[in-house]
């Protein structure tokens, strides 16, 4: 992705809300803008239109990103969007370089709980056991994060788990 072609042609409008996990996302940011994070949220929501989308919550761990964004009418509610909390997660070698890992964000919308995580699991083939692990850690370090140690899935209604997760189908002919 870069600024001058950003990729976003085939995100749909008219949604009221939107989640977008980016992974190996680092290039220079442009003049005016202080990190590449910012240049994504304004090139996203430039996308779906300034007048009527803004960022909810956007966080960082190197080049692992996640952004949500909604209608501002959504975030503007004294109701709409509420209790927003973000963290992350590194699981790279020895569980703390943050090449590897996940960042996550969770907020309510009216009375629905939803958390979107945005991860970058270890890749090749022979990992899947390395790839589990990690997910089972980031799920269960965000629920201390962002859940006061609950269970993620026991105080959201809903869980994306989104990302380059490195997993590959394998023993499917490529005729189908």
């Amino acid at each position: 992705f870069t600024p001058q072609h950003p990729p976003f042609h085939w995100l749909p409008k008219g949604y009221d809300i939107y989640a977008i996990a980016l992974q190996e996302c680092h290039y220079p940011h442009r003049k005016g803008f202080s990190r590449c994070e910012e240049d994504v949220c304004f090139c996203l929501v430039s996308h779906l239109g300034r007048a009527q989308y803004t960022v909810v919550k956007a966080i960082s761990m190197w080049e692992i990103r996640i952004v949500v964004i909604a209608r501002r009418s959504l975030v503007s509610s004294p109701i709409g969007i509420h209790s927003v909390k973000a963290g992350h997660v590194a699981t790279g070698v020895g569980g703390v370089l943050k090449n590897k890992g996940g960042v996550g964000i969770s907020l309510s919308i009216y009375d629905t709980r939803i958390c979107f995580v945005g991860a970058h699991l270890a890749a090749k083939p022979k990992r899947v056991k390395e790839r589990n692990a990690n997910a089972f850690v980031i799920l269960k370090e965000l629920a201390t994060i962002l859940s006061n140690g609950t269970d993620l899935s026991s105080c959201h209604d809903h869980i994306f788990f989104l990302g380059d997760l490195n997993y590959r189908v394998t023993g499917i002919p490529r005729s189908r």
